[in-house]
């Protein structure tokens, strides 16, 4: 075979292969000595057939194995005799073979980019202590009571953290808010429904009735403005200013568990000290974590800020499609109607198609690093990572395996995400540590 390589772009070739004669006879003969063997012809003992009816009868599967076969043989060829990495194969021209006659085939791919290795060794990263206070301690413990309180019935006025019945209507200039955004009923109108007085984490609830409940009693009422952010995120809200009306029905006051026998034994544990070790092994654990994430993304800033190349197409492509998807379904998870989504496709083509180069260029960068320093997947590695996506699927890991088996570009790239995410540790180890100071 010859090897031929035509220049589309920096990351785009075609590789032409020229197929010998003799080549393309030697396949077929091959092919037809299996054909020999398993097929089977009336009047004939299995592989007694004569070689010419064979190839009259089954003439065009022959074709296709041979066009299969040397297709297959001319891409193994060309990469080895290549000196880059082919990232994806985007066309083949030329799966058609004749006898007595020079073949030839052509694969435009996609191929990692040409470029010097930045220093990646010894970057410098921060971390926050991982030290756990007494005061840490005593919070989640009280976050935990939290979670197990009771709400009595109290009379009074509502203080900051009770639990408050309420009933709110919404306007804008006179129009309710129910009829302006109907598909946001948080935002327009709730009977009786239950608020958290003067909550700190206004994620559930309308921040101005939320906060206008501390102090007010079964019974009383109350207006309050509130005006919507630019970029509020309810469009139709968006840079109006509201009012909104609301009615206390019933407080009721959080009373927290005492740490006794009957808490303790919800827990499965022994003693107030065993919590305080949970507790402790949690925030630590927890702290670490964090700390590993924050070094893991400090590494990956760095080292894509010294260097710059050009990003194959292809890849940035499907990476832009895989960004658009995220970012379409965390949206539609928030409640924007997907009529949102036309208006504001080209903004969100260009966010995804800026967190795609990053991806892109992360990978590339990753995968020579791992190539210079002769990182490679060991079994356990594999392993470790079907389990947990098996887990996270809640599928048997056996279960799994089958189903990635069966898509050898599924296989692929859950191996090359096992050796980027493998690369960025043993980055992560030669970095440099320093504390933030608090």
């Amino acid at each position: 075979m010859n090897l031929t390589i035509e220049e589309v772009s920096e990351t785009r070739k075609k590789l032409v292969i020229t197929i010998p004669v003799e080549e393309i006879a030697e396949e077929e003969k091959s092919i037809l000595k299996q054909f020999v063997k398993q097929v089977r012809l009336p009047g004939f003992r299995a592989g007694k057939a004569p070689v010419q009816l064979i190839r009259s009868r089954h003439a065009k599967d022959i074709a296709n194995e041979l066009g299969r076969k040397l297709v297959g043989g001319a891409y193994q060829f060309a990469s080895k005799e290549s000196d880059f990495v082919i990232l994806d194969v985007l066309n083949v021209e030329g799966d058609t073979f004749n006898l007595g006659e020079e073949g030839q085939t052509t694969f435009t791919v996609d191929i990692n980019p040409e470029f010097n290795l930045p220093e990646y060794k010894g970057i410098a990263t921060k971390v926050v202590s991982e030290e756990v206070s007494d005061e840490e301690i005593e919070t989640a413990i009280d976050e935990i009571r939290k979670q197990r309180a009771s709400f009595d019935v109290v009379e009074r006025a509502a203080a900051k953290g009770d639990f408050v019945k309420v009933s709110y209507e919404g306007e804008i200039e006179g129009s309710p808010i129910a009829e302006i955004a109907p598909d946001k009923a948080i935002w327009g109108k709730q009977e009786n429904t239950w608020e958290e007085a003067g909550a700190e984490k206004k994620e559930m609830g309308v921040p101005v009735v939320v906060e206008g409940l501390v102090g007010m009693k079964p019974g009383d009422k109350k207006e309050a403005e509130m005006d919507f952010g630019e970029d509020f995120e309810v469009p139709e809200l968006a840079g109006k200013k509201g009012l909104y009306r609301f009615e206390v029905h019933e407080v009721r006051a959080r009373v927290l568990p005492e740490i006794d026998e009957a808490f303790l034994e919800t827990m499965k544990l022994e003693s107030a000290e065993q919590l305080k070790d949970q507790v402790f092994e949690d925030i630590s654990s927890r702290k670490i974590y964090e700390n590993r994430q924050a070094q893991r993304q400090q590494v990956i800033e760095e080292i894509t800020s010294r260097v710059e190349f050009p990003l194959p197409e292809s890849a940035l492509e499907k990476e832009t499609n895989q960004a658009m998807g995220d970012i379409m379904r965390q949206n539609l998870n928030r409640g924007v109607p997907e009529s949102e989504f036309e208006k504001h496709k080209d903004e969100i083509f260009e966010n995804a198609r800026r967190v795609a180069a990053r991806r892109v260029k992360t990978d590339i960068l990753l995968y020579r690093i791992a190539t210079e320093e002769k990182i490679t997947i060991e079994n356990e590695d594999m392993q470790r990572a079907i389990f947990s996506q098996a887990m996270a699927a809640r599928v048997k890991p056996e279960e799994f395996v089958k189903e990635i088996e069966k898509d050898p570009g599924r296989l692929h790239a859950l191996r090359q995400s096992v050796l980027s995410d493998k690369t960025l540790e043993w980055l992560v180890e030669q970095a440099v540590v320093s504390e933030e100071s608090s």
